[in-house]
């Protein structure tokens, strides 16, 4: 059903970016080839992504093992208040 939803961009290869950690070591897509990479986009005071990554942590990754990788990018809160 996912293929289908795909349709022509199903069985291609993702366009290849990288992006610096909080120690500034890049991490591109390619370095998860042959894994399902999940790529999450979260705030840390937002509580539905803290549930999501609850979900992922506790369900996801322990079905899947090392068939799956997870990219947790944060954003930063509309305030810093």
């Amino acid at each position: 059903l996912l293929a289908q939803a795909a349709g022509e961009l199903s069985n291609r290869r993702a366009p290849s970016f990288s992006l610096p950690d909080v120690n500034f070591q890049q991490h591109d897509i390619l370095d998860y080839r042959g894994k399902v990479l999940l790529i999450e986009f979260m705030q840390t005071k937002c509580p539905t992504c803290q549930e999501i990554t609850k979900t992922i942590e506790a369900k996801v990754k322990p079905k899947f093992g090392d068939k799956i990788a997870v990219l947790s990018i944060v954003v930063p809160p509309d305030t810093m208040d």
